[in-house]
């Protein structure tokens, strides 16, 4: 469930633990959205890539947190 994996993310000890799973590029687009409530647009302004491929890589990073969270027995699959 994403909303868990987003709710547990606002611990900053958890997210130190996971952030290894994550690209510098996912981790910058999910700083900016999650972090600091830019919509896609807005990151796609700030960063040059498309919308479209913002929202890929949001959601890709995502679920290699929310896979690492589960193997680290931080959230139930």
């Amino acid at each position: 469930d994403n909303g868990e994996l987003v709710g547990r993310m606002a611990n900053k000890d958890l997210l130190r633990k996971l952030s290894p799973a994550v690209s510098d590029r996912e981790w910058k687009i999910l700083q900016l959205y999650f972090g600091r409530g830019k919509t896609l647009r807005q990151i796609h302004d700030l960063t040059g890539v498309s919308i479209e491929r913002v929202r890929q890589i949001k959601s890709g990073a995502i679920a290699k947190l929310r896979d690492k969270a589960v193997r680290m027995g931080e959230i139930e699959s």
